[in-house]
């Protein structure tokens, strides 16, 4: 037997579905909570999205300083690529995924608009600063 009112419309499922943030936030995985958050800082009330992000960041930080401790890459020379790309893929996939997270609880009625408005800026500056960062590394590492 159905009972009125428990079963969902399609159109209810559509709009529950449509945050425009989606399931990836390009600027939190290109750019990192710094970014991201200056370029959402007017729809975004508080700091938690950026404490959120940030803490996210430093447990991948702790993470990568005791995997790197206990692999000696000087005496394993090959994996320092894999190893290297492994953590950036690895830290670029979650923070996108938590950024988009975060981002639909803080804001749920984020104008479609202004979200690609800004995150298209936070895009943009993310690829420069990831390109600038990538660069700094390798040639600390030559």
């Amino acid at each position: 037997m159905k009972t009125k009112g428990t079963k969902k419309s399609n159109t209810d499922k559509k709009e529950e579905i449509q945050h425009p943030a989606g399931a990836f936030m390009w600027s939190a995985a290109l750019g990192g909570p710094v970014i991201s958050w200056l370029a959402h800082r007017k729809a975004l009330n508080g700091a938690s999205f950026l404490a959120v992000l940030l803490a996210v960041n430093f447990l991948f930080g702790i993470g990568y300083k005791l995997l790197h401790d206990s692999v000696n890459l000087k005496e394993y020379p090959l994996f320092t690529l894999p190893f290297g790309l492994g953590y950036i893929v690895a830290v670029s996939c979650t923070l996108g995924v938590v950024g988009a997270k975060k981002i639909k609880n803080e804001v749920p009625n984020y104008n479609e608009q202004d979200y690609r408005k800004r995150e298209k800026w936070g895009t943009i500056f993310g690829a420069i600063y990831t390109v600038i960062m990538l660069a700094q590394s390798i040639l600390e590492a030559v």
